[in-house]
């Protein structure tokens, strides 16, 4: 494969991005065909349970980024760099973290995720289902890391296509694996929820292992270079890049076990499963943005690897063009035709009304999502993932007293819910692109780009 430093920019980032991106929507369509299948149960309170127990998961998920942010990182700077045995072990030694990590998380959860569930307000059936869907996804919770970690590499090399096709190859399986285990077809018990959750293991089980045969057969990874890992290299290194990006995607997870709370007290379990619904649609949105920042962590870090200072600043810049053309797009259709979008998924009416509100008030400020993701992944490249934290942080622990404030003093109810999540998505979206902006632009990239992000 030609060498991604090598390609113009723009060919580079159509190379990386656009595969990355339906590598991410296979994710939405893969959800998509849970709640299709989840819908046929015929009662509209488990997409409460669902959206209860995905927004624990998605918390889960973003502990992930401690590990998988700095070996995407220093892989792809490797990469840039041609260093066989810098990229090899520090994929090793991420696997090892990682599982380790999911081990342990395993571990906590199995014994506070119905407590959890108690304090954000869950009660009665939707308590039980949450937990039923909730405890198959933490018994595999190794198995969901250790993919995405796989799926991360692959990225990091440049190798998006080889991604997308695993992710596709997952989507179909669980399409297959769904209606036998939540419906019970071919005479397997009915499990229900849960069966959406052991359907998702399943097939990401079976993709771990077709993607750690890509590394080994592209020889993204080289065995002799194993015996080094007991040294633990790059853990320190890996951990200063993981973290701040991790405790920008937990507290923006945690944010929402907040919202649920806020919407329990107002008292509408419709606009609970919407919720739950609108970020299965929104994800398209939201992917896309996260299949440009691969190619923008992917570029960003080869350039710098290969001392390319100079390219560093436009491949990001081009991204970010990209996505905010194509978000432009989506945002006409969340603010024009939610029912529509909505009524493909499920068919209770409260639901798509309470989705509708939803997706038009968000459906303004899509763009600055995209900016927010596309130019924290630059900075992840970079290996400078401090510069997005001090922005993100704050401004999502502002989300909740200003949801607070618009749907209990204000009395807009949900509809300031969804107020206070698209203007602080407004908010960061422009801080973090003008702080990348500022910083890559002070000096001249020739100088070495150490000097300019220090």
């Amino acid at each position: 494969m030609k060498k991604l430093t090598e390609m113009s920019i723009k060919e580079a980032v159509i190379r990386t991005a656009f595969p990355a991106i339906l590598s991410h929507l296979f994710i939405v369509a893969y959800e998509m065909v849970d709640l299709f299948w989840l819908d046929k149960l015929g009662y509209s309170e488990v997409f409460a349970s669902l959206g209860a127990a995905s927004f624990i998961t998605w918390s889960l998920y973003s502990i992930m980024h401690v590990i998988i942010a700095g070996v995407t990182s220093y892989t792809s700077r490797y990469r840039g760099a041609n260093n066989e045995e810098g990229y090899s072990l520090v994929t090793f030694e991420g696997f090892i973290y990682a599982a380790f990590l999911s081990f342990f998380i395993t571990f906590v959860m199995h014994i506070t995720h119905v407590h959890i569930f108690r304090i954000i307000g869950l009660t009665d059936g939707i308590l039980t289902d949450a937990a039923l869907y909730f405890r198959a996804i933490n018994l595999g919770f190794v198995v969901l890391f250790l993919y995405t970690l796989v799926s991360s590499v692959l990225n990091a090399h440049g190798y998006t296509k080889s991604s997308m096709y695993l992710q596709l190859f997952m989507l179909i399986l669980n399409g297959i694996f769904d209606p036998f285990l939540i419906l019970g077809f071919g005479g397997f018990p009915v499990l229900g929820i849960a069966g959406a959750a052991w359907a998702s293991v399943l097939a990401r089980l079976i993709g771990l292992i077709a993607g750690v045969y890509l590394l080994f057969n592209k020889n993204l990874v080289n065995f002799k270079y194993f015996t080094k890992v007991l040294k633990m290299t790059h853990f320190a290194k890996i951990i200063k890049i993981g973290m701040p990006i991790t405790l920008i995607h937990w507290i923006f997870a945690m944010v929402y076990p907040v919202i649920t709370v806020f919407i329990t007290k107002i008292g509408n379990m419709e606009a609970l499963g919407a919720l739950n619904i609108c970020h299965k649609i929104e994800g398209v949105a939201y992917f896309i943005a996260v299949g440009f920042a691969v190619s923008s962590s992917t570029l960003g870090g080869q350039h710098y690897g290969a001392r390319n200072y100079s390219q560093v600043g436009g491949a990001v810049n081009t991204t970010v063009l990209f996505c905010s053309i194509i978000l432009g797009v989506i945002s006409v259709l969340f603010v024009f035709v939610p029912e529509k979008l909505l009524g493909l998924i499920v068919s209770s009416p409260e639901i798509i009304f309470e989705g509708a509100r939803y997706l038009r008030i968000i459906g303004y400020f899509e763009i600055f999502l995209g900016l927010e993701i596309v130019y924290e992944g630059g900075f992840t490249g970079l290996g400078k993932t401090y510069y997005p934290m001090i922005v993100s942080i704050p401004v999502t622990l502002f989300r909740i007293p200003l949801a607070y404030f618009f749907a209990f003093n204000l009395d807009m109810a949900e509809t300031g819910l969804w107020w206070a999540i698209s203007i602080t998505t407004l908010l960061k979206g422009l801080l973090i692109g003008g702080l990348f902006l500022y910083k890559t632009h002070q000096k001249r990239f020739d100088n070495g780009f150490n000097d300019v992000l220090t």
